[in-house]
């Protein structure tokens, strides 16, 4: 398996190996540029000599003929640096040089710009045409031709450097991103792992460090998972034990404080018979039958919520529905609360198990406690959704005070909401989180007085996706 600087220097050569290529036609395409240049200097420069031989053989109208010929050469600036500068016996010019502009003024005034000489180099000899008439020919050297080709060739050398720099550059982006494209899977797998999706596997990779990355992350994974799988097991059987501990504390008070409160209810009403005729004595025993009341019925009362309807572990089916409306019934039985409480059922699965029943109502019942403590609102409403896929959505709605500061955590659990809420959403997020559930909190309504707050829990789902469900607060039936 080839290394990753390997790689990489196998792609940058794939690239840097076209963009020389490209770069040496376009040397080459300009080299041929000057070499014809040159020859289509050389040839015009011969044309001129050709014509101004034949002005000392020709005829009057020859010479004209000749002279508008070497204008036509002077013009074209087809002589490269050289100019004719032509004049008869009186020093009327017959063909003047043309003016050439100068190629950049900034580069004029550089120093090592500037010709050898300040006057243009020449050369100037006399031509004796057929009737004696002599005229005065003269070759001038001009630095600005020379400096114009020279400025040409430096932009042309500039712009194939920027040229093949930028296809450099991209050519080598291109190999970077190709050689790291693995590296998207490896973040892929790190995001799933964030959400605490272990089972996302990396395939074999092109070069040996990222496939030795990938293989630890894998090993990594799968260590995670036996670990959080262990953790969810124990956890469930931490609750399995509660319950069992729930229900023998109530099967303990019931067998002990209840025949010990039966006897003594008997003796109060034995006393306040027996003291009718000493009303001292008949009120003390109204107390203590009082007393003996209250007591029994407070005991009874934790014994219902110790262990729900005569609940006991592996007793039968769990009578979720059943136990969730005498749970609801009952607070709004409890004197002095002004709150209303709904509760919407949509039980379409055939069974929830029981481990789950029971804990979907302990966390209800959880919820209805600390909003009746803490949120003091006027409505409260529990929804509880089962499909027959096996998703199952619990949740519980107030428009209450809301909490400081509303989070959210994923299904491990990982952020810490009860720091400001003290400990009941932290047990129902234990609960959902050993049995798979995503854990959702946050305000119904935020930015207002009273935002309320919204506790959700999702069954089912695979590891890290999103709950993605129809508004529970309308589905199903209302209680």
């Amino acid at each position: 398996m080839m290394e990753l600087s390997g790689l990489l220097m196998r792609r940058v050569m794939q690239v840097t190996a076209p963009c020389l290529a490209l770069a040496l036609l376009a040397a080459l395409w300009q080299a041929q540029r000057n070499v014809q240049g040159e020859a289509e200097g050389a040839a015009r420069a011969a044309e001129l000599v050709s014509h101004l031989a034949s002005l000392a053989d020709g005829t009057p109208a020859a010479a004209a003929t000749h002279l508008k010929a070497l204008r036509r050469l002077n013009d074209s600036g087809e002589l490269r640096h050289l100019q004719l500068r032509l004049a008869d016996g009186e020093g009327r010019e017959l063909v003047a040089p043309a003016a050439l502009a100068a190629p950049a003024s900034a580069l004029a005034r550089l120093p090592w710009w500037q010709p050898p000489s300040a006057a243009p180099l020449s050369r100037s000899w006399e031509i004796q045409l057929a009737d004696g008439t002599r005229w005065h020919a003269s070759l001038l050297w001009s630095p600005l031709g020379e400096q114009r080709e020279a400025l040409a060739d430096i932009i042309g050398l500039l712009v194939v450097l920027l040229a093949f720099g930028a296809m450099v550059l991209a050519g080598i982006g291109w190999a970077v991103r190709r050689a790291l494209a693995p590296l998207r899977d490896i973040l892929g797998a790190i995001v799933a792992y964030e959400r605490h999706d272990y089972r996302h596997r990396l395939p074999a990779m092109p070069t040996r460090e990222l496939d030795i990355i990938a293989r630890a992350l894998d090993q990594l994974a799968g260590a995670l998972e036996r670990t959080e799988a262990a953790q969810r097991a124990l956890s469930l059987r931490v609750l399995t034990l509660q319950e069992q501990e729930r229900a023998r504390l109530a099967r303990e008070l019931h067998d002990e404080f209840g025949q010990v409160l039966t006897a003594m209810r008997a003796d109060t009403a034995y006393l306040m018979r027996k003291t009718r005729a000493d009303p001292a004595l008949a009120a003390v025993a109204q107390d203590l039958a009082n007393h003996c009341e209250r007591i029994q019925l407070e005991v009874r009362d934790l014994l219902h919520r110790l262990r729900p309807h005569g609940l006991l572990p592996g007793s039968g089916p769990v009578p979720l529905e059943r136990m969730l409306r005498d749970l609801v019934q009952g607070w709004r039985d409890q004197p002095g609360l002004h709150a209303e409480f709904l509760l919407h059922l949509d039980l379409r699965a055939e069974r929830l198990p029981d481990t789950l029943a029971v804990s979907l109502y302990r966390m209800t019942q959880e919820a209805l406690t600390n909003t009746v403590r803490h949120a003091h609102a006027s409505r409260v409403a529990v929804t509880l959704q089962s499909r027959a896929d096996g998703e199952v959505l619990w949740m519980v709605e107030d428009d209450g005070i809301g909490i400081a500061a509303p989070v959210a955590s994923d299904m491990a659990g990982q952020s810490d909401p009860d720091q400001h809420t003290g400990n009941g959403l932290c047990g129902i997020r234990e609960r959902a989180w050993a049995h798979g559930g995503a854990f959702e909190i946050g305000a119904v309504r935020p930015g207002t007085v009273r935002p309320g707050l919204r506790i959700a829990v999702q069954f089912g789902q695979p590891h890290g996706a999103p709950a993605e469900r129809e508004d529970a607060t309308e589905a199903g039936r209302v209680w």
